[in-house]
């Protein structure tokens, strides 16, 4: 038998720590289903997403790359712009509808940054995600089933 998930906030979080080039991308994904999720049986109902992105920084006297305003487009999923978007530093966004499909399709996230302009360090990641317990998802159902019915007895 299937077990669910029994938290309510599930947090994904590490360390990515890569350095991203000019024109260059990096790709990984969150993977929430060793906390106890199980796609099918659970549901996100809503997350977040937070990158820590920053100069690299040039360790040499004179580094051409900096000149290059750093911009970043990060992509959540395919191309979903209500969950993903262009930033010029650090990185946060609530996940939308195709982000929190993929959540409870396959219990994954995944993520490209890409450098649209200058080159930049990815640090740290981190997937926040609510996953109602079971109790609350019955409990929601029962006050919607009798707002239905209560409904209905006034119609009659």
């Amino acid at each position: 038998m299937a077990q669910s998930a029994s938290a309510g906030l599930i947090v994904d979080s590490f360390d990515v720590d890569t350095d991203v080039n000019i024109g260059g991308q990096y790709s990984y994904f969150h993977d929430i289903t060793g906390y106890g999720f199980t796609p099918g049986l659970d549901t996100a109902w809503s997350g977040s997403l937070a990158i820590e992105i920053f100069d690299d920084g040039c360790d040499v006297f004179f580094c051409a790359d900096e000149w290059f305003l750093e911009i970043a487009l990060v992509q959540v999923e395919e191309l979903d712009f209500d969950s993903g978007g262009i930033t010029f530093g650090d990185f946060g966004s609530d996940l939308e509808l195709e982000a929190l499909t993929s959540l409870n399709t396959n219990g994954q996230l995944n993520v490209t940054i890409r450098s649209i302009s200058g080159d930049f360090h990815i640090g740290h990641s981190t997937l926040s995600v609510d996953v109602p317990t079971p109790g609350t998802a019955a409990l929601l159902g029962l006050g919607l089933l009798g707002l239905g019915l209560g409904h209905r007895r006034k119609k009659t």
